[in-house]
């Protein structure tokens, strides 16, 4: 009986590598005229905005690159950027609040990254028209929450267990 020659191997499809990193996004718009104030919050800046507005004014966009400044300053620690954005709406519509949130907070975002601040340092949340937003101040607002990490260098390895002769 003729022995069959083995299967010719399978080869997957080529997976494209990018080689240089993705360009930044494009920078927020900043309107002369754009409702919104700063405000310092613990550990952060509040940024408000104008009803159905996502734009930032010059005061806003200067706040927000003292604060990447600032928080760039911070030795042995790799620091991280909370960005919780709110928006008003109605109960009915629950869609429409969340997209204006996002929209504002990737506003900040593209500040924060425009200044160098790389990507995966920033974590993003729409919220929407959520029930904390009306408690913890205006509807129309991106919280920016500054925080820290240690490093890999400094942080400590875990302890070995004592061996007991």
């Amino acid at each position: 009986v003729p022995i069959a020659p083995p299967a010719p191997p399978v080869i997957p499809p080529a997976v494209a590598v990018p080689v240089r990193p993705a360009p930044p996004p494009m920078p927020a718009a900043v309107v002369a005229n754009a409702p919104g104030s700063a405000t310092a919050i613990p550990d952060g800046l509040r940024v408000t905005f104008g009803t159905d507005r996502t734009d930032l004014n010059p005061a806003t966009d200067s706040a927000l690159r003292a604060l990447v400044h600032d928080a760039a300053t911070t030795p042995g620690a790799s620091t991280t950027f909370t960005v919780t954005a709110f928006a008003a709406g109605t109960p009915e519509d629950p869609s429409t609040p969340r997209r204006l949130s996002l929209a504002r907070a990737l506003a900040v975002r593209s500040v924060l990254i425009n200044e160098g601040i790389a990507s995966i340092r920033i974590y993003v949340k729409a919220m929407g028209a959520t029930a904390p937003a009306v408690a913890d101040g205006p509807a129309d607002r991106a919280d920016i929450v500054v925080g820290s990490t240690p490093t890999e260098t400094s942080a400590q390895a875990p302890s070995q267990p004592k061996s007991t002769p």
